[in-house]
């Protein structure tokens, strides 16, 4: 993370940077429930590696989540829509520090286009809800992605803030994902 954000973490507000907050998660899908259709739960623990605001949350967390994978490989090139949904909860935060509840929200949908290309919507940045402080945060998420062969796909996007530009989680980010499939 490289910010000039201010915080306990970066107190003068001169743009720093460090490693946020580390995260391991266990994905599971489904066989098919019903023709084209799946469905995908899974667990993140997150690990206050990152320093104070505004690189980590200076606390543990965990969110579960669930959704479904809702394929149309008739529709164009392949659309899959992929609605999930993730609550998260911290505990034992240090001191001064709120414990973590938000609810995101994925939209998500691959748009498949010609030559292994792919569009996603909404894959890394949610739509957030805050329950601290009653707000919501909605970006607009896109990215690129092509498949590379059977198992390589790498992936090039990013998402801009709309509205509410008080809320101070990011104005815009840059993504790039490397995806290997076993």
């Amino acid at each position: 993370i490289y910010t000039n954000d201010s915080g306990p973490g970066n107190p003068g507000g001169g743009w720093s940077g460090g490693a946020g907050d580390m995260f391991i998660e266990e994905i599971v899908e489904s066989a098919e429930v019903a023709t084209n259709l799946r469905l995908k739960a899974s667990v993140r623990f997150v690990f206050p590696t990152g320093k104070q605001k505004p690189f980590g949350n200076s606390q543990y967390q965990w969110a579960p989540g669930g959704g479904i994978i809702y394929a149309m490989p008739d529709v164009g090139e392949g659309v899959t829509l992929q609605p999930y949904v993730r609550y998260f909860s911290g505990f034992a935060p240090q001191a001064s520090v709120s414990e973590i509840r938000t609810l995101d929200l994925y939209p998500a949908a691959t748009i498949g286009l010609p030559q292994q290309w792919k569009l996603l919507l909404y894959p890394e940045n949610p739509i957030t809800y805050n329950h601290n402080n009653g707000t919501w945060f909605v970006p607009l998420d896109l990215m690129l992605s092509r498949r590379i062969d059977r198992m390589v796909d790498f992936g090039i996007g990013g998402a801009f803030k709309l509205g509410n530009t008080s809320d101070p989680s990011y104005r815009y980010i840059i993504d790039a994902r490397l995806t290997v499939t076993f």
